[in-house]
């Protein structure tokens, strides 16, 4: 081969090699797109509209327990927002579910951090439903976006008006900024609003129950228990301040309770500071009325930490507590029940399972046949621990009670954080709960358990 046929060869095989690289970044650069820099918490605006998670940080859809359609959520552990190995800490933290007309869940959820690039300025309010139309879970839609609030207790809750099918999520928002989304189609959009005031400070835990198409509203402002209600989806809120004990000099920072009875009636529970020495309180509230009702106390033992939670079994009020009260064995999670909210049962301790304890948050379940209590485990030993996660409390005399857990065996590997409970209207009982155990036979993220 002479020399200029050489060169020849030699300048289309570079020619060839060119092509391919350049032709190997091009389609390297349209699979990733471009790269661009996280939006701080100075600069993100707050979302105009409910939308869903963009594609690059949405929940995947929950394609691992499909049903027949027209079929109402399976027994036993249902997928309902799955996570990966590294979203299993921040996918589905402080659940609450309701139900909808045909008795299908309903659940909202926190989802911290969803594009995993450690601002949690971008962490959302989320909202999912059984469709039993289709069998499936929806696709998470966002609520709202919210900032880092993730040092408070729980931080929403759901509701829904049976009368005219509206729903509703009170929301911890911002650091001094309490919000309440509302959604008359079901979930797919919402419309939001601030509760607060532009000089309010140290403002948490918000509460919410709806009925008769009223809306009812409570959450902290520093020692402050603020109650608001309203008729209607649009209008003012009438604010009142929750009454104290004798011998109380606040409401206790942790969440407080509102709920509706069966006729549509109103009540608040929550725990108040001894204004002197440590007898923390417990209050039962019917906002129609001018003074609280003292349901239990703590035995003169110091709390430094108090949880509680209120359901109705019919009109008749109950209310579970995590508060220390001298108890030689056992945990300090108690249950007291009233037939009119004026006159309480004496404490019932709830028995522990083996030596694992239940201290922190707890969800009380009610109707005429019984109630249930669920908390996470939050430490103790294994030792005679016999049920895994998350614990479940159950009783139908309201005196005996009996802990175990839907995983009675263990066999599952549940590691269970927050976590609620609800009673359908046939008197099954579900549970909602963040699963953050990857790995187990159930998967992790936002679980939703079905007894059969």
């Amino acid at each position: 081969m002479n020399v200029r046929n050489s060169r020849m060869w030699f300048a289309i095989l570079l020619s060839i090699l060119t092509l391919t690289i350049l032709s190997a970044c091009s389609g390297s650069q349209s699979a990733t797109g471009p790269q661009s820099k996280p939006t701080t918490g100075a600069n993100r605006q707050p979302t105009p509209e409910a939308t869903e998670l963009p594609p690059a940080t949405a929940v995947p859809p929950a394609t691992s327990t499909p049903a027949a359609k027209g079929s109402a959520v399976a027994p036993g552990f249902n997928i309902a927002v799955p996570a990966s190995d590294d979203t299993a800490g921040s996918t589905g933290l402080h659940p609450s579910l309701v139900f909808d007309a045909t008795d299908d869940p309903m659940v909202a959820f926190m989802v911290q951090d969803p594009n995993g690039d450690g601002d949690l300025t971008d962490s959302t309010v989320s909202f999912t439903r059984w469709d039993r139309a289709n069998g499936i879970w929806t696709k998470p839609v966002v609520v709202d976006t919210v900032d880092d609030i993730f040092g408070y207790s729980p931080v929403l809750q759901l509701a829904r008006d049976a009368s005219n099918n509206l729903l509703g999520v009170a929301y911890h928002r911002a650091e001094n900024e309490i919000a309440l989304a509302l959604s008359s189609d079901n979930g797919a959009s919402w419309k939001k609003e601030n509760l607060t005031k532009p000089d309010d400070n140290d403002v948490n835990n918000p509460a919410l129950a709806m009925a008769n198409g009223k809306i009812h509203i409570a959450f902290m402002v520093g020692d402050e228990l603020r109650y608001l209600t309203r008729t209607g989806a649009t209008g003012e809120f009438k604010t009142s301040i929750a009454p104290v004990l004798p011998n109380a000099s606040s409401a206790y920072r942790t969440q407080p309770q509102v709920a509706v009875d069966s006729t549509g009636k109103p009540a608040l529970a929550y725990v108040l500071s001894p204004a002197d020495g440590y007898n923390t309180q417990v209050a039962f509230w019917r906002p129609s009325e001018s003074r609280a009702v003292k349901v239990a106390d703590s035995n003169n033992v110091q709390n430094d930490a108090a949880y509680i939670s209120l359901a109705f079994a019919g009109d008749k009020p109950r209310i579970a507590v995590n508060l220390s009260r001298g108890e030689k064995a056992g945990g300090p999670m108690y249950f007291m029940a009233s037939d009119d909210g004026k006159t309480w049962s004496a404490p019932v301790q709830i028995p522990q399972d083996g030596d694992e304890s239940m201290e922190g948050f707890l969800a009380l379940a009610a109707n005429p046949q019984g109630v249930a209590i669920t908390a996470p485990s939050t430490g103790g030993s294994e030792e005679n621990v016999k049920c895994g996660q998350p614990k479940l409390a159950r009783s139908t005399d309201l005196k005996n009670f009996k802990t175990c857990s839907p995983d009675a065996d263990r066999s599952k590997g549940l590691n269970a954080g927050y976590v609620t409970a609800a009673f359908d209207s046939k008197g099954k009982l579900y549970l909602a709960f963040q699963n953050v155990q990857a790995g187990g036979t159930v998967k992790s993220g936002l679980i939703v358990w079905r007894e059969p």
